[in-house]
């Protein structure tokens, strides 16, 4: 059965949303701040960081892989 999360309301799976926000340079501070607008509570720096630290190691191996040697780019372009 799908998990129901109200509206406003904290749920573990917010870490993972901070967890993403923190690997695309957002400071604890902006992600407090974007906890706070959409969800409507308030998390200390200190949370936003004890979240962030137990990512930090798989971010770091994420940024350390081996780059494959060809990727495939579509660029598609349309004038409507």
């Amino acid at each position: 059965m799908p998990l129901r999360i109200r509206s406003r309301q904290w749920h573990p799976s917010t870490c993972q949303g901070t967890e993403q926000a923190y690997a695309k340079g957002m400071t604890a501070g902006d992600i407090e701040a974007h906890i706070q607008d959409i969800y409507g509570i308030s998390v200390s720096d200190s949370t936003v960081g004890r979240i962030t630290d137990k990512i930090l190691p798989i971010a770091q191996e994420w940024q350390q892989r081996p780059l494959e040697s060809i990727y495939a780019v579509v660029f598609l372009d349309a004038i409507l």
